[in-house]
């Protein structure tokens, strides 16, 4: 009865971290391009053409194999945005 007990308890757990893994595997969710810009906007940055084009960027798609996402974010870190507020126009939140 003891070895049946346990078997259950260990399926029971690897069920357990199976769920907990998909949450904590899935990637962030990417703001729109209207939300980048709202964003870096109150955060007193200049809205300009090279920040339109970086967040027009900010959306769920891919150019090739590259998350769009880490492309609003690269651009937008070439540009002279600090590194949270990167993140943050970028990324839903």
């Amino acid at each position: 009865m003891r070895k049946a007990a346990r078997r259950v308890a260990v399926a029971a757990g690897m069920v357990v971290a199976a769920g907990a893994l998909q949450f904590a595997a899935t990637a962030p969710a990417s703001a729109s391009p209207a939300q980048c810009r709202t964003y870096l906007s109150s955060h007193k940055y200049q809205i300009g053409v090279k920040v339109e084009v970086a967040c027009g960027y900010a959306n769920d798609g891919a150019t090739g194999a590259i998350p769009n996402r880490m492309i609003c974010m690269s651009r937008l870190h070439d540009l002279g945005v600090k590194d949270q507020h990167v993140d943050a126009a970028c990324n839903a939140r």
